[in-house]
């Protein structure tokens, strides 16, 4: 399903680039959504998440920033601001390093706002908070990390009624 060369991660398949586990274990659960809770805290400042990329979105995302000379190799945004800017980038070696962009345009070298976030991927998880796993609507689900997705109710059953008989 996560085929790296086809998502354009790994264009050449060399096998350079691969998915973290941790990350690999939540596009199982979740590929994309919008977090329950989208505020998280980092160095005393509050940031935001609108939602997270979708895979096939994030690797088509990665390969525009790249080809724009935005983005290094073996980097994959995966959640994204208000504004609709890339904003967490996940590193793509087994570790998997998180990263954050907090201003958009910045240089990726620029050290005061492309800065080492968390350790792995299940660690920034960790950063949204235990309250991720509140309630949500009734016309919402979410994984074992809070993440929200629309679901659309089913319509209920059409009820079977007996054939009229002619008398």
């Amino acid at each position: 399903m996560l085929d790296a060369a086809k998502l354009k991660i790994d264009p050449d398949n060399t096998g350079q680039w691969v998915l973290p586990a941790a990350y690999r274990a939540f596009l199982s659960q979740m590929d994309g959504g919008r977090p329950g809770v989208q505020t998280f805290k980092d160095k005393g400042k509050e940031h935001t998440i609108e939602a997270f990329y979708t895979f096939a979105d994030a690797a088509n995302t990665a390969e525009k920033l790249r080809k724009g000379g935005k983005l290094p190799e073996g980097f994959l945004p995966v959640a994204m601001t208000p504004s609709k800017h890339p904003l967490v980038y996940v590193e793509l070696e087994e570790e998997g390093r998180v990263w954050i962009r907090t201003a958009p345009r910045a240089r990726w070298e620029d050290e005061k706002v492309v800065y080492l976030l968390a350790d792995d991927f299940a660690e920034f998880l960790d950063m949204l908070g235990s309250d991720q796993r509140m309630a949500f609507a009734s016309t919402s689900s979410a994984s074992p990390w809070g993440i929200v997705t629309d679901t659309v109710d089913e319509p209920p059953p059409k009820k079977k009624t007996a054939a009229k008989t002619k008398t």
